[in-house]
């Protein structure tokens, strides 16, 4: 809003107000400032962590089976192997959790 002072000078007070308002609303900096604070995502449960990605595992050639475990006292995703060489195609760690590659030869039913 323009508003009209003594001598016939614009004063852009309400304006520059807004304007500034609105930059400190919007983080008015560059995109350092923008960014949003971090905050500690929840990790999902073992349990959901094996039940979301077991189909994905089967997929891999030479994965006999997935399980949960304890790996150094900490839970983790067991992921039982037809062969050695089948480790290799595996993840380090899937949302969070170690991945444990135990070969166990093939499975079959009796």
């Amino acid at each position: 809003m323009f508003v009209e002072g003594q001598g016939g000078t614009l004063q852009l007070r309400t304006t520059t107000f807004l304007l500034g308002l609105a930059a400190a609303c919007t983080g008015g900096g560059g995109p350092a400032e923008r960014r949003l604070p971090e905050r500690a995502m929840e990790q999902p449960s073992i349990e959901q962590v094996v039940a979301t990605r077991t189909a994905e595992l089967l997929r891999i050639e030479g994965v006999q089976g997935v399980g949960q475990a304890l790996c150094d006292k900490e839970p983790c995703i067991r992921v039982y192997l037809r062969s050695a060489d089948v480790a290799k195609l595996l993840p380090q760690r899937l949302d969070g959790y170690r991945v444990d590659g135990v070969v166990t030869g093939e499975f079959r039913a009796r």
